[in-house]
């Protein structure tokens, strides 16, 4: 990429920002009425495989799934990871069995019903975001290609209707292991599925395959090229057709050789990757403006928490993770250029009992399948943002550990002001919380009759009201809440 500079694209900043002294609500897009859509029309989902062999006990995985996605998260959009190899055909690739298989069709140690998990959806109310995956063990030709497009028309076909499927997700983390095929083919499939799926459901929003960038580095741990074929789809020479990039918004993290070191925090900027990190979804923005592609959106389709992976999700790691969490998901949903929202959606987190197999070994609940603080953390995010319009960024900066970093929104007659302090960033160490406040003088237009902090476990605290009020900000995130008469 030529001319893109991470530091030259940061956020811009808004210092208006909530100083309105009355609350008056903006202009901006009318709030839907669907619970995933916050006050400004950004989806909100979630990962959540129900019926998965990646977990450790698959009854609790499946109750507690539903239990949080519906009680805790009550968000409609879920998460689905399926792949052609887990389905058998005995046409040449057209018409597959409803039986799907695990690990895969020819080796089927757990098999379910796709007809069953379909209903399930319907009777949830969920909409259904699969992620179709190819065979990622096969090297590419235009057989598996055809054959690929043919299994997502049928996937659309049985199951668009009793699952509500809107918008679905292409080819999981197209790296240099898990894509055996050339940069043009992952093109090629990419737009012969468009082109399928336009042409019979106009209506179903396609993405792109989820790139993951979530190395600070050009190159994986095994030294195989890992951003190259972002490039290539970012190439408009290339002609990719899509309605949304897709990308798995995992921690950025250095690396040291062949050793993954611990994350960054979200407010650092990426040294080496021009992709990664939070500033990274603005070169891809930029990219996809230069090429005329204003239209097409940009959608975070999958992340985690930091716990270690495979490791119990612990007191201390749970409050680490609701703040990181929270910081991560506030930075992402405020992001802007130009004035305009760069991301239009995010699906963070795994709705599935902590455990040690496959994606079990990073998801968000608890082993018993308990809801986590930091999912907790997420829903109450939600919950606020639904009721209040982005209006600007008032402090902090990415790098930069010493300014408190405060976004304002505005409903009716009052104001939401969501601050936090930075993580401390030691290179190759774990961050964690450091228990210290940094103070922020915030000053407002007028005197507000009621102000209120809200923390990220839920609880209250009534504050004096004052047209000049002083927040202890911490590493976790708090919401001010202020009323005007």
């Amino acid at each position: 990429m030529r001319n893109m500079n991470v530091v030259a694209l940061l956020f811009s900043v808004m210092l208006l920002a909530c100083n309105s002294g009355g609350g008056a609500t903006p202009s901006v897009t009318s709030s839907s009425a669907s619970s995933s859509i916050d006050a400004d029309g950004f989806l909100w989902g979630t990962e959540g495989n129900v019926n998965t062999a990646d977990a450790d006990n698959l009854p609790t995985t499946a109750a507690a799934a539903r239990d949080a996605i519906n009680k805790t998260l009550r968000t409609k959009y879920v998460k689905f990871r399926i792949s052609i190899a887990f389905f058998t055909t005995t046409d040449g690739g057209i018409t597959y069995s409803s039986t799907y298989c695990l690990p895969n069709a020819g080796q089927c140690s757990v098999s379910y019903n796709m007809d069953e998990v379909a209903k399930l959806y319907q009777e949830n109310g969920w909409s259904m975001v699969p992620m179709l995956r190819i065979d990622e063990t096969q090297t590419i030709t235009t057989a598996l290609i055809d054959n690929y497009v043919n299994f997502v028309e049928w996937f659309l076909g049985r199951y668009k209707t009793t699952a509500s499927i809107e918008i679905i997700e292409l080819v999981n983390s197209p790296g240099a292991l898990s894509w055996l095929g050339t940069n043009a083919q992952l093109v090629e499939l990419t737009n012969k599925t468009y082109d399928r799926v336009k042409s019979r459901y106009p209506d179903v929003s396609v993405g792109t395959p989820g790139f993951e960038y979530w190395l600070d580095s050009t190159t994986d741990p095994a030294g195989l090229p890992f951003t190259s074929n972002i490039a290539y789809f970012l190439d408009k020479n290339n002609g990719a057709k899509f309605d949304f990039w897709a990308f798995h918004g995992y921690a950025l993290r250095p690396i040291s050789g062949s050793q993954v070191l611990p994350p960054y925090p979200p407010t650092k900027s990426p040294i080496i990757n021009v992709y990664g990190g939070i500033p990274g979804i603005l070169n891809i923005r930029a990219a996809m403006d230069a090429n005329g592609w204003q239209n097409r959106k940009i959608i975070d389709m999958e992340h985690d928490n930091i716990t270690a992976t495979g490791q119990p999700i612990t007191t201390t790691s749970d409050a680490l993770d609701a703040a990181y969490v929270v910081q991560e998901l506030i930075l992402k949903r405020t992001l802007t250029t130009a004035g305009t929202r760069v991301l239009s959606g995010a699906l963070p987190l795994k709705m599935a009992p902590r455990g040690t197999i496959g994606e079990a070994g990073i998801s968000s609940l608890n082993a018993d399948g308990s809801v986590t603080l930091h999912v907790k953390a997420m829903a109450l995010l939600w919950s606020k943002l639904k009721a209040y319009h982005y209006v600007g960024h008032v402090s902090g900066a990415f790098d930069d550990e010493t300014q408190v970093w405060v976004e304002c929104f505005v409903s009716d007659k009052k104001e939401l002001y969501i601050f936090f302090k930075p993580f401390t960033y030691v290179s190759g160490q774990n961050i964690y919380l450091d228990g210290q406040t940094m103070d922020y003088r915030l000053s407002l237009s007028a005197a507000p009759s009621s102000a209120i902090i809200t923390e990220v476990t839920g609880s209250t605290t009534m504050v004096t009201p004052a047209m000049t009020m002083t927040l202890p900000a911490e590493n976790t995130p708090k919401f001010l809440e202020v009323t005007y008469p």
